[in-house]
């Protein structure tokens, strides 16, 4: 079961890596709707970018620090998601191998 839920993490973040999923700022680029504020944190003077809905977010930085991963969100903060994501999927693997 661990294994499973650790599989779709893994596709999930290389979807986010891949830009793959339609967000705030998307569709605002687009000029498809007018509300492209976070819903997490209801903050509306941000758009919903890739990094503020799977990192910068106060709602989802509480949610990762509680996870079994335990991620502090602010390390790596000034990162693009992309390399944010790569360096945690490397951190995983490596732990994945001593553990």
């Amino acid at each position: 079961m661990a294994n499973a839920v650790t599989k779709k993490m893994v596709y999930f973040a290389l979807e986010i890596y891949a830009n793959a999923l339609l967000i705030g700022a998307e569709f605002s680029r687009s000029n498809i709707g007018s509300d492209f504020h976070c819903k997490m944190c209801n903050n509306v003077t941000l758009t919903e970018t890739l990094e503020h809905l799977f990192r910068d977010c106060p709602v989802v930085q509480r949610l990762w620090m509680g996870s079994d991963l335990g991620i502090n969100t602010t390390f790596g903060n000034t990162l693009d998601i992309q390399d944010w994501i790569a360096n945690w999927l490397r951190l995983l693997k490596l732990k994945k191998r001593k553990g």
